[in-house]
């Protein structure tokens, strides 16, 4: 950690035209990296629903437990406005399935290809 700190310090000075930039290709890769997730639980819950079954929290340690919770109760906040198996056809619940799908994916694309861009601009 000693290093990192001495090389940011190094360079610091010289990278006054470019530090905005640079804040913004961290922040959009921090973006990317939650995206990621949240792609990964979008789909769960819309297989989940498809096929009809939902599986409670349950973990060993308090942290897991914790983060299986919230993605618990992500799931049945969205899951409810999905469609699910022997439900009659709603055309906007099929749309918000899309749209889940999709967006989250869209939003997964644009987060790495402007923090790559904002990255490569500041290097």
């Amino acid at each position: 950690m000693q290093r990192i700190i001495s090389v940011i310090k190094f360079i610091w000075p010289y990278s006054g035209p470019y530090r905005h930039r640079f804040f913004w290709g961290v922040v959009l890769s921090i973006v990317f990296a939650l995206s990621n997730a949240l792609l990964l639980v979008a789909m769960k819950t819309v297989f989940d629903r498809l096929e009809g079954t939902t599986t409670p929290p349950s973990s060993a340690t308090w942290v897991l437990a914790l983060m299986d919770r919230a993605k618990y109760q992500l799931q049945e906040q969205i899951g409810s406005l999905l469609p699910q198996v022997g439900d009659a056809f709603e055309p906007q619940r099929a749309l918000l399935l899309i749209f889940l799908l999709v967006g989250t994916a869209a939003l997964r694309g644009a987060a790495n290809y402007l923090s790559s861009y904002c990255m490569r601009w500041s290097s």
